[in-house]
Order: structure tokens, then C-alpha cells, then sequence
């Protein structure tokens, strides 16, 4: 008998089969748990089962992802077990075994169990139509998990392994600056114009001394040349008004220079920020030299921006437990429906 952690995983199944196949559900009940464990003076481990998006929801601002990073940041998950989807229900489930201290050969380690690979190892037929988990089943999951080793069915990792750093990507602002009669037409059209109808004839009067066809690749020249020939003409264009010019005879250009601001740090342009997530063990400066600044020589990252989260791809590391099928077999499949 393996005693507990088989009478753990059991009871576990048991509660999923009509509460937990929902991810509210499952991320209740979940939090129950911890509630439990955190007011306990005592050493307890729990089996608790969830759907499985509670998984892998990649958003690092989410209440499934801030319970994921606590669990693993507080090393209480001591394992993961995957099961046949009628294990509970038609949502594919999964075991969580939580703990509120580890045995000292298990800290900072979690174990992912493929007891669904376990059930339809060497059954074709069950692996394309699962049935219901068996006793012996189960204690074949029960003994990996006692065991604590890595197997085919069994793997262990750093709780690391799991995390990631989702950061910001900026790419500098570049625009080029025209007065032509098209661009002078949308700043007609700007609220901040319309609002200003003092000023619209003497500004108006301003932009038309533009060379139409002049082209300004710098944001800073052509303000000093517009300053000056406000300035001229006895006219003080108010800050709002000022933008509202920029906005209108700017347009994006990739061979323009670099805008910066008043103190002058580069802008940083949003239509061109992405995101990438960085595997925790590894350097954010090293993974930017390889992936990206190879392709985006002037972009950087916003460390300002930088979030933690944790996701748990749990196929990855298991091979598929049956073979896909044959281009004849699908369409055999398709045509037969």
C-alpha cells in the first residue's frame, strides 16, 4: 500500500467528479486551501483538483496568475498529476498537491506526473477513448510520486523552470514633419485648433510660409524653425496648440531621427512596443543581445515594465501518449461525420 499520497489522490478525484471540472470553481476552492494551510500550525498537504487553465492563463495580471506565483514562490506546490479527462468530467483535469512545508529533498522542486500517459500507456484504444481511471492505475501514479524520480511518466524540476519575465520592448519615435496643404488640412480638424480661433489665422498664416515640399527629418529643427516664425509674426502658440501642429505635419518614418524629450531621453513610439517573455533563469541582458538587438539595433527595455509570472506548460515534457493519425485515417474521420 502507498498510504497516503494513494488515499490523497483518490479523495482528490473524488471531490472533482461534480465540484471542480469549472476554472472558478477550481480557483475557489484553491484558495480555500491556502487559507486553511496558512492559519494551520501544522504540517499538511492537501490534493486538490483543478481545471486546466489554471495552468497555463499567461497573463501576469491576473488573479489565477498572482495564486500560481504565490504557490510556486512559496515553494508549497510539491506536484502537478494530469488524468484521463473522465477522470472528472469532460474538462480535462489535473491534481494539485500543495503542502505548507516540504520534506527537505523536495524543496524548490516541483514534480510533474503524466498519470493520463500512465492510464493509456500500451491501450490504443483507450488513449483515443479514455475511460474511467483503474485502482492499479492509480497506484502506479501513487508510487511516482512517492518515489520521487524521473521516469517516462515522471518529471522534476527547479520551481524556476516555471517562471518568466514578461518585458517591455521600446523602439524610438521618428518622425518627419511637412507643412503641405494636406497635413494643414488635419490640423483644421484638431479639437485643440478649433478650440483656439484666436490663433488659427496667424497660425495658419505661419504654416502656409512652409515650403510645401520641405521635408523635416528632425522634431527639434522644425520647432525651432516654427517658434521663430510664430515669433515673427508676433504669435505665441500655447503648449496644447503646439501639439496639436506636431500631431497633424508629423508622420512615422523610419529614416527620420530619433525624437527625444525635454530631458532629452529618447521617446519611445507605442505602435512599435512588444513583449517578450524571458525565461527566469536566464539573464534579460543576455536574452535581448541574442533576440533582439540583432534585428532592432536602437530598442531597449523598459526594466520599469518588467513582470514576473509563471506558467505550466504541462505536455511539453511528456511525449504524446498516442501516435497522430494517418492523412488516410483523418480523412476517413472527416468524411464519415
Amino acid at each position: 500500500m502507498e498510504g497516503k499520497p494513494f488515499d490523497l489522490i483518490r479523495s482528490a478525484l473524488a471531490v472533482g467528479a461534480d465540484q471542480y471540472s469549472d476554472p472558478h470553481h477550481s480557483l475557489q476552492n484553491l484558495l480555500c486551501h491556502v487559507a486553511q494551510l496558512l492559519a494551520s500550525d501544522k504540517v499538511q498537504t492537501v490534493g486538490i483538483p483543478m481545471a486546466e487553465d489554471l495552468l497555463f492563463i499567461p497573463s501576469t495580471a491576473s488573479q489565477e496568475q498572482d495564486v500560481r506565483r504565490w504557490l510556486i514562490e512559496q515553494d508549497w506546490l510539491l506536484a502537478i498529476i494530469s488524468f484521463p479527462n473522465q477522470a472528472f468530467s469532460t474538462t480535462a483535469p489535473y491534481v494539485w498537491i500543495i503542502t505548507n512545508q516540504k520534506r527537505p529533498q523536495r524543496i524548490g522542486k516541483i514534480q510533474l506526473i503524466h498519470g493520463k500517459g500512465i492510464a493509456e500507456s500500451g491501450n490504443q484504444e483507450a488513449a483515443r477513448q479514455p475511460s474511467p481511471i483503474t485502482e492499479k492505475q492509480l497506484r502506479a501514479i501513487s508510487r511516482r510520486y512517492t518515489r520521487f524520480k524521473e521516469g517516462a511518466y515522471s518529471k522534476i524540476f527547479e520551481k524556476e523552470a516555471f517562471g518568466y519575465q514578461r518585458i517591455t520592448i521600446e523602439r524610438p519615435l521618428r518622425l518627419t514633419f511637412q507643412a503641405s496643404a494636406f497635413r494643414i488640412a488635419r490640423l483644421k480638424a484638431q479639437p485643440a485648433f478649433l478650440q483656439a480661433p484666436a490663433q488659427q489665422k496667424p497660425l495658419l498664416k505661419v504654416l502656409n510660409q512652409f515650403s510645401e515640399t520641405s521635408v523635416y527629418a528632425h522634431r527639434e529643427i522644425f520647432l525651432s524653425v516654427l517658434r521663430s516664425m510664430c515669433q515673427a509674426e508676433g504669435l505665441s502658440l500655447e503648449p496644447f496648440l503646439e501639439a496639436a501642429v506636431l500631431a497633424a505635419l508629423g508622420k512615422k518614418d523610419a529614416t527620420a531621427a530619433i525624437c527625444r524629450d525635454a530631458q532629452g531621453q529618447v521617446e519611445p513610439d507605442p505602435e512599435l512596443r512588444h513583449y517578450e517573455n524571458v525565461p527566469l533563469q536566464e539573464s534579460v541582458a543576455a536574452y535581448f543581445e541574442r533576440e533582439i538587438r540583432p534585428y532592432f539595433p536602437a530598442a531597449w527595455v523598459d526594466l520599469t515594465q518588467t513582470r514576473i509570472g509563471y506558467r505550466i506548460n504541462f505536455s511539453r515534457p511528456f511525449p504524446r501518449s498516442s501516435p497522430p493519425l494517418s492523412p488516410e485515417k483523418l480523412l476517413q474521420q472527416l468524411f464519415s461525420h
